[in-house]
């Protein structure tokens, strides 16, 4: 069975609106045997959230929807082989200015765009938010 995400190239952090607007340019290209396929599909990602979630949990993070911008990979701690291997001098502590630098700094300021645009769109979801009353 093919992910619809993988399968409409669809970014699987989107929303219901999301998710939408791409049928929707799909079904504009799609010829018309094609049309009741794409809505079927469409009825699966954005009337039943359980199979939306399931469908976004099994998308392959390859399928081109991954960060565009990547944080640096973690810096090393400075005598923690030395602690991992037992050694009397590493009970010193290291002289280093990381600990004190902001996490944006640490991870990159990007990433965490990336993540307040896909807090959002699932803050949209009627299903997963309800709108209170």
């Amino acid at each position: 069975m093919t992910n619809p995400f993988e399968t409409y190239d669809i970014d699987p952090r989107e929303g219901p609106r999301a998710i939408t607007e791409r049928f929707r340019e799909l079904l504009e290209e799609a010829p018309s045997a094609d049309r009741d396929h794409l809505r079927t599909a469409w009825e699966e990602l954005t009337l039943h959230p359980a199979r939306r979630l399931r469908a976004a949990f099994g998308a392959h993070p390859s399928s081109g929807h991954t960060s565009p911008s990547r944080p640096p990979p973690p810096r090393a701690i400075p005598g923690l082989s030395a602690i991992l291997r037992g050694d009397a001098d590493a009970s010193r502590a290291p002289d280093d200015t990381a600990s004190t630098r902001s996490t944006n700094e640490m991870t990159g300021s990007a990433r965490g765009a990336d993540e307040n645009q896909a807090r959002e769109g699932l803050r949209q979801d009627p299903i997963l938010f309800p709108p209170r009353k």
